[in-house]
């Protein structure tokens, strides 16, 4: 147990050394990269401090030669001066304004650029799509066409069979009518042969008794008759 004790309390040991030396690494880093920092600063503001001073000591020397213009009385050197620095002033302003006016000019030219091709692929899709609906257009003509030759040919065979009908039915009904006479003229015919009968029946009832019974002469002639115009009747009529 004394032995696992020393090895446990050298291994904090150990960490604890070790854990020291990566602290002091990292505040030495951190001082280094302090230092480095610190001197870019002081770089930095002696190049500002000294740019400060030139343009500093250039508008003190450009006053200090104004002033000894105005303390001599030289004027012609003051009015030159005010016209160079006048004229530098408006150069600056108009090579400014020109700067400008030549971005705007570029930019003007690339947005009608840009124009000038939306409008050519507008007026191409335009055209494409004109295409498009003159060969729809002539698709749809081709298709009314058709459909209309189609009808017309419908129209033409439902006509010629309504008139096969119609001179069906003209002949059924030219059939129907002879056989309506036929029909009427058998019912005639049946009625006489019923009236006929009528009389043999009433002569039978009056010559009951008698040893002899007169025929009724005609009613054998009149029944052979009706069965051979009925026979010959329906061998005649059209089927």
């Amino acid at each position: 147990l004394q032995e696992q004790r020393q090895a446990r309390e050298l291994e904090q040991h150990k960490h604890a050394v070790a854990l020291t030396d990566l602290r002091a690494k990292l505040h030495e880093e951190k001082l280094r990269e302090i230092a480095a920092a610190r001197e870019a600063l002081a770089r930095q503001h002696e190049a500002e401090l000294t740019r400060a001073i030139k343009i500093r000591d250039a508008e003190v020397q450009r006053l200090q030669g104004l002033v000894n213009a105005l303390r001599d009385g030289a004027a012609d050197k003051l009015k030159n001066a005010l016209l160079s620095e006048a004229r530098e002033e408006a150069r600056r302003a108009f090579d400014g304004e020109r700067l400008k006016l030549q971005q705007e000019i570029q930019e003007q030219k690339v947005a009608r650029k840009q124009a000038e091709e939306a409008l050519a692929n507008a007026l191409q899709a335009d055209k494409a799509k004109a295409a498009d609906l003159r060969t729809a257009y002539q698709q749809h003509q081709d298709e009314i066409h058709r459909i209309k030759r189609d009808c017309e040919k419908d129209i033409r065979r439902l006509m010629d069979e309504l008139k096969g009908k119609d001179r069906v039915v003209c002949a059924l009904e030219r059939e129907l009518g002879v056989q309506a006479g036929y029909a009427q003229k058998l019912q005639l015919q049946k009625e006489a042969l019923d009236e006929q009968l009528g009389q043999v029946r009433e002569a039978e009832r009056y010559n009951h008794g008698s040893p002899k019974r007169e025929a009724v002469p005609g009613l054998g002639e009149n029944a052979d008759l009706l069965n051979n115009q009925f026979l010959s009747s329906s061998s005649s009529s059209p089927l």
